[in-house]
């Protein structure tokens, strides 16, 4: 997936462009208004399956480049632990 700074929609409507009939990438304009958390409300754990740091380098890249990579792990969702079968 490729994230496009929402300051840059020349860049979105170029990739968008480019990767028009590739159904591997999906490219997105980051819908994003800064901190979403209200001063003093409780503070719930967070559901979203990105770590702490890996929001800070898309973040970074986005001010940085205008754009990000997102690499989706796609699979993980879908695996299950198949019992070893004795041999």
């Amino acid at each position: 997936m490729l994230v496009v700074a929402q300051d840059h929609p020349h860049v979105y409507e170029y990739l968008k462009r480019m990767f028009a009939g590739n159904d591997t990438v999906e490219v997105i304009l980051d819908r994003r208004n800064g901190d979403r958390r209200r001063p003093g409300a409780t503070h719930q754990p967070d559901r979203r399956r990105m770590s702490d740091r890996r929001r800070q380098e898309i973040d970074s890249q986005l001010r940085a480049l205008g754009w990000a990579i997102v690499l989706l792990d796609t699979g993980r969702d879908h695996e299950r632990v198949r019992p070893r079968s004795p041999r």
